[in-house]
């Protein structure tokens, strides 16, 4: 699993900086970009998990979505548990939604859900809750780099009491991915974590290495 983290990083981190959005380091990062970012990941969980990968966060159109006998008749894309998640299979199948294909092979589950957090550590937190909740292989926790380290110190001790104090958290150890955002000349930089081997740490990715 950690070698396809590391591919995610990867591939992230290139898309944040292919975007053509300009950012004010006094701006807040828009959805809509950490968004795009996270959906050029598709490829990679294709491969891992196998087709078909479906999206789904606020305001996406997917331009491959399920689809009846009539175009006009697709259904819409809407936000499910957490801000972004990718399924194998789509809700309308896993539901037996009479409009779309049945599952043949395989069975619905989610492979990668994401919270993207850039308020106060409360915030931070309780969307973390939502990702231990969540059945997902790989859960995603997006947040604003903290400047001072006392700063940084004290949130990381927050994510990891967290951890610790659900009572699910062993179930979920090998899939995390944290993600520490900022703006830098334009563009949205990242700094890539992973728990470490105590699972009571992190762990720096270097998306590069």
């Amino acid at each position: 699993m950690i070698q396809l983290i590391r591919q995610i990083a990867v591939r992230i981190e290139t898309a944040f900086q292919e975007d053509d959005t300009v950012i004010s380091s006094d701006r807040r990062i828009p959805s809509s970009v950490i968004f795009r970012a996270l959906r050029s990941i598709r490829p990679l969980l294709e491969n891992h998990f196998g087709d078909p990968i479906k999206c789904r966060y606020p305001g996406y159109r997917d331009e491959d979505a399920d689809f009846c006998s009539q175009p006009e008749e697709g259904f819409r894309v809407l936000e499910y548990l957490v801000d972004f998640s990718f399924s194998r299979f789509s809700i309308p199948q896993a539901i037996g939604d009479h409009r779309a294909e049945p599952i043949q092979d395989g069975r619905f589950k989610i492979v990668f859900s994401a919270e993207s957090e850039l308020g106060t550590p409360n915030e931070v937190c309780r969307d973390l809750l939502k990702l231990l909740d969540v059945r997902s292989s790989i859960r995603c926790l997006l947040f604003s780099r903290r400047v001072r380290q006392a700063s940084v110190e004290r949130l990381n001790n927050r994510i990891l009491s967290v951890l610790n104090n659900h009572a699910f958290f062993d179930e979920t150890r090998n899939g995390w991915l944290f993600i520490s955002l900022y703006i830098q000349d334009t563009k949205v930089r990242c700094c890539f974590y992973t728990l470490g081997d105590d699972f009571n740490s992190f762990a720096l990715i270097q998306p590069q290495a």
